[in-house]
C-alpha cells in the first residue's frame, strides 16, 4: 500500500535487523547458563565417542530414509570424473582442467575400496566426519581445552542440519570439513615433522578447493599468535610448503604439458567470476544456491584456459562499467554466504526431489534456525570473552577463525556466493563457540584455556 504512493521501505531488511538484534540480546543473556551447562557436560564420560556414533547414526539414518542417491550439479560432474579416473581414462570434462581434481581423486580412491557403487558418497562423507572428530579431539588437547570440549564440538557437528543433509551428495565442503581441522591439528602438534603431512593435506585441500591457496597465510598467522620462536615458525612453514608441493606440483606440471602455461590447479575461475558478475545476476535469484550460466563467446576457444580468460575479461568489463550493481552483488553475496545455511537442504533434498515441497521448507527453516542460534551465541560469546580477557594475548583459535571468515567473505564476495561456502569452516565455528563457553564457565582453570 505504501509502495502505491511512492513510499518504499525495506521492511524485510528492517525486520531481519530487529530480529537479529533481539536474538543477539537473548543469546548474551542466556550465555552464562549455557556456559554452565557446557561445563557440566564436559564431565560426561565417553562424550566424544557418543557424539561420533550419533553423527554416524544420523547420517546413515537419513540415507536409509531418503532412498536412492541422485547426484546433481557439481556432484554429478565430480562423480563422472571419478569414474573416468577409476577406469584409467583421461581427465577431461568441460575442458582439460576446468574441474579441480581433488574430489575426483579422493572418490576414485574410495572406488578402489568399495567399487563403483551409487552410494559412494556415504562412506566418503562418514570417513571425513570421523577425520574431523579425531582432529578436533587432538586440537582440544593441544589448545589446553578439556577433552569434554571435543565431545561437545563433535556433538554440534553431529546434529548440524546442513552437515547431515548432504550425506548422499558428492560435495567438496563435506571433505574439507575433515581436511581443514586435520591440517591445523598436525601443524600445532609438538613434533616439527608433522608439518609435512599437514602440507600434504593442505595440498589435497587446494586441489579440492583452489580458493584455499592462501590458507598457508592463515596458518602462519595462527602459529605466530602461539608465540613460537621465529626459527621454529619458519621451519614449520617450510615443511608445510614441502608437503603442498609434493601434492600440487605433479598436477601443475600436467597442466603445463597440456596448456604450455603455468596453471596451478583449475581453469574455472574465469567462469565463476563471470557467472557472479553479469547483468542477469542483478535480478533476484529467488532461491539460495541458484547459478546462472553466463553468455558464451561467439567463436569457439582453443581450450578451457583461453575460455576462462575470456570469461574473466567479460566479468571485469561488467564490474568496471557497473560499479553500483557490482557493489549490490557483493552485498547480496555476503548476506547469502554468511546469513543462510540451507544450501545443503536445497541441493540434497529439493533438487533431487527426495522430499515433498513442504518437507523441504521445514528442513530449510530448521537449517537456518540452527545457524542463527549458533552464530548469535558465538557472537555473544566472543564479545564476552574479549571483555573477560582484554589483558591477555590473542587466542590463536579466534585469530584463525577471524582470518578464515574474512578470507571466505573476500573470495565469495567477489565471485559466486552461497551458504555452502562457509560449511568448510563449520568445525571451526563449533569449536570456537564451545571453547568460549567452557572458558567463561571456568576462567581460572589453566587447563581450559584456548
Amino acid at each position: 500500500m505504501l509502495a502505491s504512493v511512492g513510499i518504499g521501505l525495506p521492511f524485510r531488511e528492517l525486520m531481519a535487523l530487529v530480529c537479529s538484534g533481539a536474538v543477539l540480546v537473548i543469546a548474551y543473556k542466556f550465555r552464562p547458563a549455557l556456559a554452565s551447562a557446557c561445563e557440566h557436560m564436559t564431565g560426561v564420560s565417553h562424550l566424544w565417542q557418543t557424539a561420533v556414533l550419533l553423527g554416524i547414526a544420523l547420517r546413515l539414518g537419513l540415507w536409509l530414509l531418503t532412498g536412492q542417491e541422485v547426484q546433481v550439479n557439481d556432484g554429478l560432474h565430480y562423480f563422472t570424473l571419478a569414474n573416468r579416473l577409476y577406469l584409467g581414462q583421461s581427465y577431461e570434462l568441460d575442458g582439460y582442467a576446468f574441474w579441480p581434481p581433488g574430489i575426483p581423486l579422493i572418490y576414485s580412491l574410495f572406488m578402489h575400496l568399495v567399487g563403483q557403487v551409487s552410494w559412494i558418497a556415504v562412506p566418503v562423507n562418514c570417513a571425513f566426519f570421523l577425520l574431523a572428530a579425531v582432529s578436533i579431539r587432538s586440537l582440544c588437547r593441544r589448545l589446553g581445552l578439556h577433552q569434554g570440549a571435543a565431545g561437545l564440538t563433535v556433538g554440534l557437528l553431529a546434529v548440524w542440519p546442513a552437515l547431515v543433509f548432504p550425506i548422499t551428495q558428492i560435495s567438496k565442503e563435506t571433505v574439507l570439513i575433515g581436511l581443514l581441522p586435520a591440517i591445523l591439528a598436525l601443524l600445532v602438534s609438538r613434533s616439527l615433522w608433522t608439518s609435512v603431512p599437514a602440507g600434504l593435506l593442505t595440498g589435497a585441500a587446494i586441489l579440492t578447493q583452489p580458493s584455499l591457496m592462501l590458507v598457508p597465510v592463515l596458518l602462519a598467522t595462527t602459529l605466530y599468535t602461539r608465540r613460537l620462536p621465529l626459527r621454529m615458525l619458519v621451519a614449520r612453514m617450510a615443511l608445510l610448503f614441502v608437503g603442498i608441493l609434493i601434492v600440487v606440483s605433479p598436477w601443475s606440471y600436467r597442466n603445463y604439458l597440456v596448456f604450455g602455461e603455468f596453471v596451478p590447479v583449475s581453469t574455472n575461475a574465469g567462469l565463476v567470476l563471470h557467472a557472479g558478475n553479469q547483468p542477469e545476476m542483478v535480478k533476484s535469484l529467488g532461491e539460495v544456491g541458484g547459478f546462472l550460466q553466463p553468455p558464451m563467446p561467439s567463436t569457439p576457444m582453443k581450450h578451457d584456459l583461453a575460455l576462462s580468460r575470456w570469461h574473466k575479461d567479460e566479468a571485469l568489463r561488467f564490474i568496471s562499467s557497473n560499479k553500483m550493481d557490482f557493489a549490490k552483488l557483493v552485498w547480496n553475496r555476503l548476506v547469502i554466504t554468511m546469513g543462510d545455511d540451507s544450501d545443503s537442504a536445497y541441493r540434497s533434498l529439493r533438487l533431487t526431489r527426495k522430499v515433498p515441497g513442504n518437507v523441504y521448507l521445514l528442513t530449510k527453516a530448521v537449517s537456518n534456525l540452527f545457524w542463527l542460534m549458533l552464530t548469535a551465541m558465538l557472537a555473544a560469546s566472543c564479545y564476552a570473552s574479549s571483555k573477560e580477557s582484554a589483558k591477555q594475548g590473542p587466542c590463536s583459535l579466534a585469530v584463525f577463525a577471524a582470518g578464515a571468515t574474512l578470507y571466505l567473505m573476500a573470495v565469495h564476495g567477489l565471485a559466486e556466493g552461497g551458504a555452502r561456502h562457509h560449511m568448510a569452516w563449520s568445525w571451526l565455528y563449533a569449536l570456537l563457540l564451545v571453547a568460549g563457553l567452557v572458558r567463561s564457565a571456568a576462567p581460572t582453570d589453566g587447563h581450559r584455556r584456548a
